[in-house]
């Protein structure tokens, strides 16, 4: 079993990102503006050319958020932890396209949830390792 504080914080991450998603999917121009870009307009009447990118943002996060709950669900901690690693990736690149294109300040926030993401996830496999190395050293033993 991980530790409860670093489970704690994947279920917040988990949490974090299936609701944020249910937020950019049913009001994409605002969730444009939270995610740290400027929701341009061609004209004051018409949708930002952003929308679709943000859209696609949030069922992408909304899957992987779903995904996360359900490895927890099972008492998948591990696969959880595998999940959360991989999701630096993207992570990472928000980062970069936030410190290029994006708001003043979004960029560092970005970079702060990829490193507290990754850190999560690493502490869920560790804890699980750990428990198998125990394990495997009590039936050397025997």
């Amino acid at each position: 079993m991980p530790n409860p504080w670093i489970l704690r914080l994947a279920i917040l991450f988990a949490l974090y990102a299936t609701f944020l998603s249910v937020y950019i999917l049913v009001s994409p121009l605002p969730a444009i503006h939270l995610f740290g870009l400027e929701p341009y307009y061609s004209t004051p009447k018409s949708p930002s050319s952003l929308v679709p990118f943000i859209t696609i943002f949030g069922g992408r996060n909304f899957a992987l958020g779903l995904a996360m709950l359900a490895l927890y669900w099972q008492g998948m901690y591990r696969a959880m932890g595998t999940i959360m690693i991989c999701c630096t990736v993207s992570g990472a690149v928000d980062t970069v396209v936030m410190s290029l294109w994006g708001m003043a300040g979004k960029a560092m926030g970005h970079g702060v949830g990829c490193v507290l993401l990754g850190l999560t996830g690493w502490g869920l496999l560790e804890s699980e390792n750990a428990g198998g190395r125990e394990k495997r050293s009590a039936d050397a033993v025997e």
